[in-house]
């Protein structure tokens, strides 16, 4: 009868929302009823075109593999580069930063290409995308769709006016009031998982004690522990003790948002029902496409990253009412309403992207932001969105806090707690211009000097543990490589190389000669060496790599003999007989999919398996009638009994996942960026491998000078730290970290 009086005397039932208040009066009146204040965020200064901040000045380029010093490479180079959607989706993104800048060229893969032509290079990514056929659910990591388009609109944040120097000295001498009851959960924490706990109890309890409405309050930090250490776990538990403490303050026990990749979100609904002995949710809801994201849309309205430039106003703003909500949001939307008490809302970084106006007006409680570096890049909507949304505290959880420059931890930083670090000119004044304007000799001490202090600037706002530090049971992990140079943790194994020979070593030899020809004929050959490259590294795999996939399976009773084609493929046969014989299991990363799809044929004869591929046409959430997930797979995988194979992209499968039923890695065909050959290699070393860990790097070597898979090597190497390529030891301040980041 109160919930009654209420709507009568200070509600208006909308009339799209009357035959629900009639067919299910209850549920429409706890739903009207929920105290959540509905609105924008401090920082938030509303909604129009975004303008794009230079980002740009942060490090040298890489010489290109032929040392050809010439203009850039012509963009048709890209139909050439680009081999999936998340390749695309990374091409776009520095694409984006570089129009952002005002510049023509970026670099990609080791070469720069021509990029001033934006209607020629919007219509040959169009192609692209097109030619890759796949799924629209299935991509990872879509970019902003307007990456090409002149105008995007989203939230605009401002940047905080002073530094939060003050917040420092709060945090550090603040000890929490409450210890987590840690019976009230089904798996015991790891000593520093407690640790890691009562580091975000104490950001959740200065943040309640300290309620103000601006940027003088604790806001958020960066749970920046090496990959494997159990982020998810820890978010969990700070989850449950955030809505108990509200509980028994008699406060509204908001609603709680996880933003992750979209491999990730079965992972963290099974990660709800294993972490408590009773799920502290009224309901977990999947924000997705395919799930529970139809229950919340409003019927004919677009997705909001689509709204319309022509509703700006001339500052390039759009009038409140113009801007068209697409989720059911507040105490109108009765039934349909997204934020009541207790919900745990799971969503993806493209989701976040495409209702962001609608999910920044919501009062959420906690906000998790999982695989964080996602929001690295200042100049994407999903950044802006991030920085927009409206809550108690974020933590962005990554194990890769800087992935290409310093620039990405400050605006991981930017996003948790503003001003902690300035605004982006301060913070690349302060940090990165010493580095750069440092003399050859002095590099190494003022890398050092840099990292000190940033690492004073961010004190227990950041929590970093390394996993080799903490984990006392995790088996030892061996990088084998049969690079002979192979250095930073990796050991020589002659048994993972051979010398070209026959058709290969043809093959290797004809590119390499029409290149010379090509170069000493014409004076820029920039493009086509880059296309060389990539004959390189696509005979270094196999001589036939390029033919139809029926010609290289046509004769079953000699897949080994195919195969052997590629001394660099020979050699993984034995370190396959090998862990086939010790009934061991093996992830093999593969980027390209047709070298996917004939090794799991060719292996699948050989071995007698049914092996499966997880790549970005793997469904990453589970959907009526759809195949198994990519954690069904891997379930699958582990379940069989001794010896097992299954074929990844170390993009696809890179983050998130836990396949510790494998102790093998073997990295067939590398990524380009070595934090994600990291990542990739990191899913089998986590808690809970039991068992020696073994990293197989086979390599076709030429018999009169470095191969190209010589030369990636030297060029991951000298980019990042093989064994510390997730790794920022000690918050940035080594110098060999620093020199990783491309600060030399």
């Amino acid at each position: 009868m109160n919930g009654i009086g209420e709507i009568m005397n200070n509600r208006r039932i909308p009339p799209e929302s009357v035959a629900d208040f009639i067919k299910s009066p209850s549920a429409f009146l706890d739903a009207s009823l929920v105290n959540l204040d509905l609105g924008f965020s401090v920082r938030v200064l509303g909604v129009g075109k975004i303008k794009h901040m230079d980002f740009g000045g942060l490090g040298q380029g890489e010489s290109d593999w032929f040392g050809v010093e010439s203009s850039a490479s012509p963009p048709e180079i890209i139909n050439k580069l680009v081999k999936s959607h998340e390749e695309l989706s990374e091409l776009q993104d520095k694409i984006d930063a570089a129009y952002s800048q005002g510049a023509h060229t970026i670099d990609y893969q080791g070469e720069s290409v021509d990029v001033s032509d934006h209607d020629k290079v919007k219509s040959i990514l169009g192609k692209v995308a097109t030619s890759l056929d796949k799924p629209e659910e299935s991509r990872t990591f879509p970019e902003d769709t307007a990456t090409m388009n002149e105008t995007q609109v989203g939230v605009i944040v401002k940047d905080a006016e002073d530094i939060g120097e003050a917040l420092l000295e709060k945090l550090k001498h603040y000890n929490i009031q409450r210890q987590p009851d840690w019976e009230a959960y089904a798996r015991q924490p790891f000593p520093h998982q407690e640790e890691g706990v009562n580091w975000m109890l104490k950001l959740i309890e200065l943040s309640a004690l300290d309620d103000t409405d601006s940027f003088d309050r604790i806001q958020g930090g960066l749970l920046a522990d090496d990959m494997g250490l159990g982020k998810t776990y820890m978010s969990l538990v700070a989850i449950n003790e955030y809505l108990y403490h509200r509980k028994l303050q008699g406060l509204p026990e908001k609603p709680v948002l996880i933003v992750a990749p979209l491999s990730l979100l079965e992972n963290w609904e099974q990660e709800v029902s294993l972490t408590y002995k009773s799920i502290p949710f009224k309901d977990v809801k999947v924000l997705q496409s395919g799930r529970d994201l139809a229950e919340f849309k409003k019927k004919g309205e677009k997705r909001e990253s689509v709204q319309a430039s022509e509703l700006l106003n001339e500052e390039g703003q759009m009038e409140p009412d113009k801007i068209r909500f697409a989720l059911h949001v507040g105490p109108d939307a009765g039934v349909k309403r997204l934020d009541i008490n207790r919900r745990f809302v799971i969503t993806t970084y493209q989701t976040l992207r495409d209702y962001q106006f609608s999910l920044c007006l919501v009062d959420w409680g906690m906000v998790i932001f999982d695989e964080a570096q996602n929001l690295k890049n200042p100049n994407t909507l999903q950044t802006h969105a991030a920085k927009g949304l409206n809550s108690d505290i974020k933590i962005l959880a990554t194990g890769t806090p800087v992935e290409n420059s310093l620039g990405d931890f400050w605006c991981l930083m930017d996003t948790a707690q503003p001003g902690l670090l300035g605004d982006w000119p301060y913070f690349r004044d302060r940090w990165v211009t010493p580095i750069l304007r440092a003399g050859d000799e002095e590099k190494d001490s003022v890398r050092e000097a840099v990292g000190k202090d940033l690492r004073e600037a961010v004190g227990d706002f950041m929590l970093r543990r390394i996993k080799e530090d903490q984990l006392a049971g995790l088996p030892p992990k061996s990088i084998l490589s049969g690079v002979p140079t192979a250095s930073h943790g990796a050991s020589y194994n002659p048994k993972l190389s051979a010398f070209m020979n026959g058709s290969q070593l043809s093959a290797y030899n004809e590119a390499i000669d029409q290149y010379r020809k090509r170069r000493a004929e014409e004076e820029d050959v920039r493009g086509f060496a880059l296309s060389t490259l990539q004959s390189l590294r696509a005979i270094s795999l196999h001589p036939r790599v390029n033919e139809p996939l029926q010609s290289l399976v046509c004769k079953p009773d000699s897949y080994r003999t195919i195969m052997s084609e590629s001394v660099k493929m020979k050699v993984t046969l034995d370190v396959l007989d090998e862990i086939r014989s010790a009934q061991e299991k093996v992830i093999i990363f593969i980027l390209s999919k047709n070298v996917q799809r004939f090794m799991k044929v060719w292996i699948d004869k050989i071995y007698g398996l049914d092996v499966s591929i997880i790549n970005g046409d793997t469904s990453a959430v589970e959907r009526k009638g759809d195949t198994l997930t990519r954690r069904g797979l891997i379930e699958q995988f582990e379940n069989v009994d001794g010896f097992n194979i299954i074929i990844m992209s170390p993009v696809a499968a890179g983050v998130g996942l836990t396949v510790v039923g494998a102790n093998h890695v073997i990295h067939l065909e590398r990524h380009w960026n070595p934090a994600k050959e990291a990542q990739a290699t990191d899913r089998i070393y986590r808690i809970g491998q039991k068992k020696d860990v073994y990293i197989h790097i086979p390599t076709a070597l030429h018999p009169e000078f470095d191969s190209f898979d010589v030369h990636l090597d030297k060029l991951l190497s000298g980019k990042l730290l093989l064994k510390d390529a997730v790794v920022t030891t000690d918050a940035v301040s080594e110098s060999e970290v620093m020199r990783s980041l491309g600060l030399d």
